[in-house]
């Protein structure tokens, strides 16, 4: 099985691993896999490169555009045309540009913590006010707190979704989703919906514009094929509305500043991955499940102190260390130094991700093995 092979990806200029100071450490931190994108991906991108002109591209490619609609029609029957949505390099730079663009210095944004750090990153450098509305933890499942959620919405001009939900791992229902929605048109708070790992679910995704013409009109949608087919550093995303005007309002905004251009080799990778990628992501799929159930399972039986829910979504765990009593600096120590492991601590969440650690197990099972014998070994 080609989830199998370990890819030596030390020295080739790759964050995840060429990032590690100590001898011995395993990468598990930043959200990439340890995987080869398809060969399509690869193929498509040699072939663009081989025409050896590497000009301007032409950033509203219609192409590129209907490609995406169409992949979004065929996984999850949602229709988002290719007049309603424009390429962007990154779903961070759409979150950022979206709170500027929408928003005023001051002006309240929810967030649901613990939470991806630059959804709230992007709020505070840019001097706006961040609310969390924590969700709700019980035996390493998360749930919406509702009437805190809506207390807070009252006075918030924007809220910040992250669905399916990094790093605990939530594929939020069409009941929690609409239930959050209809709040949101209650008191007219726009919707930013990062969904950026959109494909990577073991439940069933649902866009949260899908739910209502209603819904879809207070919506703006982010999502890239990056995390997907493993092609993050092509920086290639999209945002997406129904809502013509605020459409309108997000690509001007953009085009002012000259960010409107997109990378070359994105724009092929892109159309290549969700012309030709399908058949790749289902294989990949059940892989991803099996690693989550395997650290579930060593941990029940090997250090009964930790405990990892199977996430329904992403290929990040969220690990709960908090029967050892450690404070976050002695997490790091025992994690790096003793268990030879880069985690991403907890306390980077925001608040309620204090006593956890958020793991990638998007890497061989070989891998996932000597990791999981190592945190044994420490414990």
């Amino acid at each position: 099985m080609e989830w199998d092979n370990f890819i030596d990806r030390n020295h080739t200029g790759c964050n995840k691993w060429d990032a590690v100071r100590e001898e011995g450490v395993i990468p598990m931190w930043i959200a990439d896999m340890d995987f080869l994108s398809p060969k399509a991906v690869q193929q498509a991108i040699i072939e663009r490169a081989e025409h050896n002109c590497y000009g301007y591209p032409y950033h509203s490619d219609i192409e590129l555009r209907n490609t995406i609609s169409q992949w979004l029609f065929k996984r999850f029957t949602v229709s988002l045309s290719s007049d309603n949505m424009f390429p962007i390099a990154g779903v961070v730079t759409a979150l950022f540009h979206c709170v500027e663009t929408l928003t005023n210095i001051g002006d309240k944004i929810v967030v649901q913590s613990p939470v991806y750090p630059p959804l709230f990153q992007v709020v505070i450098n840019q001097n706006r006010q961040i609310v969390f509305n924590q969700l709700i933890e019980k035996d390493g499942y998360y749930s919406i707190d509702f009437d805190d959620f809506e207390n807070k919405i009252k006075t918030a001009k924007l809220f910040l979704l992250c669905n399916p939900h990094n790093p605990v791992g939530r594929s939020y229902t069409i009941q929690e989703l609409t239930k959050m929605a209809e709040i949101c048109l209650k008191y007219n708070v726009l919707i930013v919906s990062d969904e950026i790992h959109h494909d990577i679910v073991f439940t069933k995704h649902i866009p949260i514009f899908s739910l209502s013409p209603e819904i879809s009109q207070q919506t703006i949608t982010l999502m890239s094929p990056s995390k997907t087919f493993n092609i993050a550093g092509l920086f290639t995303s999209f945002m997406g509305t129904e809502n013509k005007d605020l459409l309108q309002k997000l690509y001007l905004a953009l085009k002012k500043k000259y960010a409107h251009h997109i990378n070359i080799f994105g724009i092929t990778a892109t159309k290549a991955a969700y012309t030709y990628g399908e058949q790749w992501l289902d294989s990949l799929l059940p892989y991803l499940k099996d690693n989550a159930f395997y650290i579930h399972d060593f941990l029940n039986k090997n250090i009964p102190d930790l405990s990892m829910n199977i996430p329904e979504a992403t290929y990040l765990g969220w690990i709960d260390f908090r029967k050892l009593q450690l404070s976050s600096v002695e997490l790091d120590d025992f994690l790096l130094k003793k268990a030879k492991l880069w985690l991403t601590n907890g306390s980077v969440f925001g608040d309620g991700g204090e006593g956890f650690a958020r793991i990638n197990y998007a890497c061989p099972r070989t891998t996932l093995e000597k990791a999981m014998n190592n945190l044994l070994q420490a414990y």
